[in-house]
């Protein structure tokens, strides 16, 4: 008889007064079932609360617009790239739902989370004004929409990028907040929340059905397999291992974002989370915005690794993104030349195998300010010379 992870299945339904039949299909984790159930009642009890809130203030979801041009001369680089792949970007206001999207309602799932599922389910995901606009560097196009989409103080607005259909759905979802909790298929996360799947088989679907996508044969591109996503993630130098583990994080959507340095960031995604949480480290304080941070902050500077570990331990105790005090190339270059002075008669003997002996000063005068790689490059530059 088999056993471990994967030689079980197990379709899960939960429903609580006032909400719905939900059904999480495929689940194979027996010892976190309990868990699953708890944060799956608290993601409906708190749908239900938004949903009282709601009837309250109002919701409802104006019209999907074509705002590709407004982005046309965007600084956000993955959008850039997006338009200019030929795809385009839909928005959308939100009445009354200004700083609703940023609560959580499960875990440290949050209602932005939650609606962004529904544009998944098409291949998208959401950008909304709840979020830091200003650090995605495009404060002023959503300046632009809110005077477009004439929204007001406690409105939302909202961006899909492909098809407008990702849109629709998130718009149509959005007005079924005022019901609450729908009635729907999902599927378990790493971390025992649930994500948007499909709609129950056998109702009025509300969306079409996700696993036979309606079109004419070959009219449309299929959607990427996991196995062609593998091929595709290991020609950027992730081993097959790597992508396996990847491909299991709840934090996988990070990395099509920040790809600059792929084997570094997958590996904070999947080997140094795993390594935190068996060092019994509160992972559960560490939320996606604060990896967005973080991996922004690797792809602008060279962080040295024990500076990046350092950063995500404050994390885990509730600190935020500090500010990253790193060097430039001439800083390293004077600091070695500093370094090259002292051991003088040093470097005249031994020329190059002079290395050794120096590398240990450089770093420990440089360490948490740049990585080793770069000091080691820049001294066998100069010890050449």
């Amino acid at each position: 008889m088999q056993r471990g992870l994967g030689t079980i299945r197990q379709d899960v339904n939960i429903s609580i007064p006032g909400g719905a039949r939900v059904e999480i299909k495929g689940f194979q984790d027996i010892d976190g079932i309990e868990k699953l159930i708890e944060l799956e009642v608290e993601r409906q009890e708190s749908l239900l609360v938004i949903r009282d809130e709601l009837k309250k203030t109002g919701a409802n979801a104006g019209k999907i617009i074509d705002s590709t041009e407004i982005f046309r001369k965007t600084k956000n680089k993955k959008i850039s790239s997006m338009i200019n792949e030929g795809k385009l970007i839909w928005a959308m206001k939100l009445d009354g739902l200004s700083g609703l999207l940023k609560r959580r309602i499960s875990g440290d799932r949050t209602l932005g989370r939650e609606l962004s599922g529904y544009a998944k389910a098409y291949g998208s995901g959401i950008m909304h004004s709840d979020e830091d606009v200003k650090k995605y560097e495009i404060e002023s196009e959503f300046g632009v929409l809110l005077s477009e989409l004439g929204a007001s103080h406690g409105d939302l607005i909202v961006i899909a990028i492909g098809e407008r259909k990702a849109m629709e759905a998130v718009a149509e979802r959005a007005k079924k907040l005022l019901e609450g909790v729908l009635e729907e298929t999902r599927e378990a996360n790493e971390d025992y929340t649930t994500s948007y799947s499909r709609p129950l088989p056998g109702k009025s679907r509300l969306y079409p059905e996700t696993d036979i996508p309606p079109a004419k044969p070959f009219d449309v591109p299929l959607p990427e397999t996991l196995d062609q996503r593998k091929s595709r993630y290991m020609k950027t130098g992730l081993n097959e291992q790597l992508c396996e583990e990847l491909f299991r994080s709840p934090f996988s959507h990070l990395f099509e974002d920040f790809s600059k340095n792929p084997v570094r960031t997958a590996t904070l995604l999947t080997a140094t989370l795993k390594e935190l949480k068996r060092d019994r480290k509160k992972t559960e304080n560490i939320s996606e915005e604060n990896l967005r941070e973080l991996l922004a902050a690797m792809e602008e500077s060279d962080i040295p690794k024990e500076k990046v570990y350092e950063i995500i331990i404050g994390f885990t105790e509730g600190r935020k993104m500090p500010k990253v005090d790193t060097l430039g190339a001439d800083e390293v270059r004077a600091a070695i030349e500093e370094e090259i002075m002292k051991n003088k008669a040093l470097v005249e003997r031994d020329g190059e195998q002079a290395f050794q002996k120096l590398m240990g000063p450089v770093m420990a005068k440089l360490r948490g300010r740049v990585s080793g790689a770069v000091i080691s490059e820049e001294l066998k530059k100069r010890l050449k010379r």
